[in-house]
């Protein structure tokens, strides 16, 4: 089978990228022949190489660019010549157009890792109160007061990306089949008109890490406890929030790893430098390598996902429950799904920081505590998340889609 993938993040792009890679991985193992079509920034960098990965095509977010670069998705297409085309999110980078000329090449499955395609914001929290927002995307943001234009030019380019994003997502709808990772994701996409029939929920995957023995492998985690976040240094991940909640348990011993990359990393140091921390919290970068990942969350006590928007899934969250590592957070969207308080881990209050503090300081002061909630993390992921399981899962609807299409 070729199967070709599509996406727009680089190789290093965060948990998405890590998902169409192993997932690529996977299939290649089974000898399924996959090429991957990475979507990008024309006025960026080139995007990076990884194995696989040969075909390139710029954004095509509205009518104008997809008509400029539709000839050479054509040609793209023609070339590999793919009995199924898997789209991975692309929301606005991949235009109606562009999905129209996929579909009548192939079979069109495409999976929605975010809330992109429901909010304006991408946050899905109600901008006058802050609370997680239940509303149906649309005209009614705008009435709400939610969406504020800040001019008559703003007003124009919002009513124009409402009209290009409603069109987008009507041709979404229209694909062969919508995969969602998170029950929390597959009721925004029934709310916003994706038929019943042709969503499938299929949670992502890990690998296990190691024997199993939690109470073994917290002789190599690191002393004083170790506090890790994983994951994109950008304000919706709650990275202030997370400096601020090390503030509070500045009182106490230990250490932090920061690892990953974004919009934030420049002002980092300077937030560190102000509560203080700076000798206390490492700033690693991209940690590419899987078994680097897998070393860092196995060192570390717990993990913080202290994101103040829903979460889709959250797979950095299972990767260090793989590792026998409880997780706190905050639990929007798709986190509860496989993280519940007392559990695999603890929940805080969503954005109050203080309780985040008083969450983190709880595993810091209990290592029992946090070996039980990381073996009782292992057994889920056992479970229900363990990566063969993950891919069979999704082997199936696309299995179901080629049968369809015979």
């Amino acid at each position: 089978m070729r199967i070709l993938q599509v996406l727009d993040k680089a190789p290093h792009g965060g948990g998405v990228a890590v998902h169409v890679a192993e997932l690529s991985a996977s299939l290649r193992a089974r000898g399924h022949e996959v090429e991957t079509l990475r979507i990008h920034d024309p006025a960026g960098e080139a995007p990076a190489v990884a194995p696989g990965d040969s075909l390139r095509l710029p954004w095509t977010y509205g009518p104008l660019t997809t008509l400029r670069y539709g000839g050479e998705l054509v040609r793209q297409l023609q070339r590999f010549a793919p009995a199924l085309v898997h789209v991975h999110g692309a929301f606005s980078v991949f235009s109606a157009g562009s999905l129209r000329r996929v579909a009548a090449a192939a079979p069109v499955l495409g999976t929605l890792h975010d809330t992109r395609a429901f909010c304006f914001h991408m946050t899905r929290r109600f901008v006058p109160t802050g609370e997680p927002c239940q509303r149906f995307c649309g005209a009614g943001c705008l009435a709400s007061g939610c969406v504020r234009p800040r001019d008559m030019v703003d007003g124009v380019r919002m009513a124009r990306r409402w009209w290009v994003d409603r069109v987008n997502l009507h041709h979404w709808a229209t694909l062969d089949r919508i995969v969602v990772p998170s029950a929390y994701l597959g009721q925004l996409a029934l709310q916003h008109g994706v038929p019943a029939e042709r969503l499938r929920i299929v949670p992502h995957g890990t690998r296990l890490v190691g024997s199993g023995d939690v109470e073994a492998a917290g002789a190599t985690r690191q002393r004083p406890p170790l506090i890790a976040f994983v994951g994109e240094l950008v304000d919706y991940k709650g990275v202030r929030e997370l400096v601020q909640a090390l503030a509070l348990v500045r009182d106490r011993p230990w250490q932090a790893v920061l690892a990953g990359d974004g919009a934030l990393a420049s002002e980092l140091p300077r937030w560190l430098a102000a509560a203080g921390l700076t000798d206390r919290v490492r700033l690693p970068g991209w940690l590419a390598d899987r078994t680097a990942v897998n070393d860092l969350l196995g060192s570390a006590r717990l993990l913080v996902m202290p994101s103040v928007v829903p979460e889709s899934f959250g797979l950095a969250g299972i990767e260090a429950l793989a590792v026998g590592t409880p997780v706190v957070s905050f639990g929007l969207g798709g986190v509860q799904e496989w993280l519940h308080d007392g559990e695999e881990g603890l929940l805080a209050r969503p954005f109050d920081v203080a309780d985040l503090a008083r969450q983190i300081a709880r595993l810091l002061d209990d290592a029992p505590l946090a070996a039980q909630l990381g073996r009782c993390g292992q057994q889920r992921v056992r479970e229900r998340f363990e990566a063969g399981q993950a891919f069979e899962r999704l082997l199936a609807v696309y299995l179901e889609l080629l049968g369809k299409a015979a």
